[in-house]
């Protein structure tokens, strides 16, 4: 009572499996594909550490111009942009570039204003960014970023970049 013709299929069955081609190939992928992936970027920002020297020299340029020694503080409220001799004025206030309306830090009106400096003293060419203990990591770089060209565009639309403060110096301590 069988259903069918009564005779059976025959399964092969491999006995001898050589799975030695296999691994050879498994363990020669995952070296290559882990070498491709980049599981961290890291990105070398050019600073260098302050120079504190006595002498009196040193504050002079080659013309005998005074050194501007401009400084960006990076404070709860905003920039704080200072020369050598103190907060820079204009029109008799502190330049102080507050915060936008929604808290974020106004790079805008910060490049603005550097440009503006850069024009007055064209052959500066070092800016000392002085950020608090609270400040986050991406708003240095972005201040670094806006300190050290200006980018615009010309009236035929071609971009155009002027440098201003490339010399970035990373200080610490209070104005």
């Amino acid at each position: 009572m069988a259903v069918g013709s009564g005779s059976k299929r025959k399964i092969p069955v491999f006995r001898n499996l050589n799975l030695t081609p296999l691994l050879d190939f498994v363990v020669a992928v995952i070296p290559v594909l882990l070498l491709s992936v980049n599981f961290l970027e890291y990105v070398v920002l050019d600073t260098s550490l302050p120079v504190y020297s006595d002498d009196p020299t040193v504050e002079l340029q080659k013309d005998n111009q005074p050194k501007l020694g401009l400084s960006i503080a990076i404070t709860d409220e905003g920039f704080i942009i200072a020369g050598q001799g103190g907060v820079l004025s204009s029109d008799g206030k502190g330049t102080i570039i507050r915060k936008t309306t929604d808290g974020l830090y106004n790079y805008l009106e910060l490049v603005n204003k550097l440009l503006e400096i850069k024009n007055n003293y064209p052959d500066e060419w070092s800016v000392i960014i002085i950020p608090e203990a609270t400040t986050r990591f991406e708003d240095i770089v972005s201040t670094m970023d806006a300190s050290r060209e200006h980018l615009s565009t010309s009236s035929r639309g071609k971009a155009m970049r002027k440098v201003m403060f490339p010399n970035v110096v990373l200080g610490g301590g209070i104005l």
